[in-house]
């Protein structure tokens, strides 16, 4: 991630064995921080373990060719869930994450698709993206008869 307590060297995807899912684990650089995690469900169902407070769920659908729409849903414990602080505190950090999610997604893919792109070896933080792309060749293969 680009976010300070949480780097990006301090995360790791875990194998996933050729299931329907990606693991993220999320390390903080700060004593007393929690660590949090990230599960994928493919094709396109995202929770966010929040160790201590709930979780959050978010479904990123297809609704064109070329756009997506995406939900986010706050799961809480009844303690927590009439703490009108929390739940926006929550709900702010969630769409910032995404608009900086947004951002960077949006460089990468001008760079990709850029006629001077060398390619090279993806980064360890996205061996999800690769699992997933692994899964998805699979299950079209399954469908076809093909193999991968």
């Amino acid at each position: 991630t680009l976010h300070q307590d949480f780097p990006g060297h301090r995360s790791w995807v875990r194998p996933n064995e050729d299931q329907p899912w990606v693991w993220l684990d999320h390390e903080s650089t700060n004593k007393g921080v929690d660590p949090f995690a990230v599960v994928l469900a493919f094709p396109s169902h995202m929770f966010s373990i929040l160790r201590g407070i709930g979780m959050d769920w978010i479904k990123l659908e297809a609704t064109s060719p070329n756009s997506t729409q995406l939900t986010s849903e706050l799961f809480l414990p009844p303690e927590l869930a009439s703490n009108s602080s929390l739940i926006d505190l929550l709900m702010t950090s969630m769409a910032e994450v995404n608009s900086e999610d947004a951002a960077c997604l949006r460089r990468v893919s001008d760079g990709l698709t850029s006629r001077w792109a060398a390619r090279g070896p993806a980064s360890p933080l996205e061996q999800g993206c690769s699992q997933f792309r692994q899964w998805l060749v699979g299950r079209i293969g399954s469908q076809t008869g093909e193999s991968q």
